[in-house]
């Protein structure tokens, strides 16, 4: 399954289960485990995502899992990806393959290759 990311890097998921899968790392809201055969893995959760909002309302480090364990099943929440992060991992990986690539795509230059948007 897919998830749509804003511009923003902003998504949202339905929780239907208490046993979503996320552990959040004490004292922030970013996501620091997910538990593999979860609601959260399947849903395209991933480690470092931030939680937003659970059920509407916005949390904090102190009162996510409040509001997480408190909210009527199903109920959604918004999470946040880091893109610039993402966009990096994705060029450390092109890196593996082609290190004149890679310094394009981090410089935004031609490399001989264009990319393409296959999504509709």
């Amino acid at each position: 399954m897919s998830i749509e990311i804003d511009s923003d890097g902003i998504y949202s998921v339905i929780v239907q289960t208490r046993n979503f899968g996320i552990c959040v790392e004490h004292g922030t809201l970013a996501i620091e485990h997910i538990a593999p055969g979860t609601s959260a893995k399947a849903l395209g959760v991933q480690i470092n995502d931030e939680l937003v909002s659970v059920a509407g309302e916005n949390v904090t480090a102190k009162n996510w899992s409040r509001k997480f364990h408190s909210a009527q099943l199903p109920f959604r929440i918004e999470l946040w990806r880091d893109l610039e992060e993402e966009d990096t991992a994705i060029i450390r990986e092109i890196e593996k393959y082609s290190p004149r690539l890679a310094s394009a795509a981090e410089n935004e230059e031609s490399a001989g290759a264009t990319l393409v948007d296959l999504n509709p």
